[in-house]
């Protein structure tokens, strides 16, 4: 008898995802580093204005943008490790919530 479902995925295909998304995710992190750099620039411009008349500021978009930088960094880590760490000879099996995890496919509610 069989549970529940299991996929099984070739090293080599995992090794070339696994890369790829590496590479989405430093590309992710690069233009969010830009963004962020971009809006603290304005930022600075806004709180010296704020600071003239003398108004708080709340949350500032250049902390999210940092923040979504750190997390595609942290992402790219994961798929760089999987690349180095997986054997393209060898065969992988993965529950659905595990080839989510790996971004075969996108996180969905059912």
């Amino acid at each position: 008898m069989i549970e529940g479902l299991k996929l099984d995925v070739p090293g080599s295909v995992l090794q070339d995802h696994a890369r790829a998304r590496a590479e989405h995710h430093e590309a992710r992190a690069a233009a969010y580093e830009s963004e962020r750099d971009a809006a603290r620039e304005r930022e600075t411009e806004v709180d010296a204005e704020a600071e003239a008349q003398n108004v708080t500021r709340q949350a500032k978009l250049s902390e999210q943008f940092e923040s979504d930088r750190r997390r595609h960094l942290r992402r790219a880590q994961y798929f760089t490790a999987v690349v180095k760490f997986i054997s393209e000879h060898e065969t992988y099996r993965f529950t659905p919530d595990e080839i989510v995890e790996l971004e075969f496919v996108e996180a969905t509610r059912w």
